[in-house]
């Protein structure tokens, strides 16, 4: 029952690191867009 609770824990912080880097990338990708 701990293990599923620590690889939940775990996928969630992912989860949420790759939707993060996602918006950074989105940003960076605007950016790069107005600069052409």
């Amino acid at each position: 029952q701990q293990n599923y609770a620590t690889t939940i824990s775990s996928l969630e912080n992912v989860t949420t690191e790759l939707c993060n880097n996602n918006k950074l990338i989105r940003e960076c990708n605007n950016r790069i867009m107005q600069q052409q």
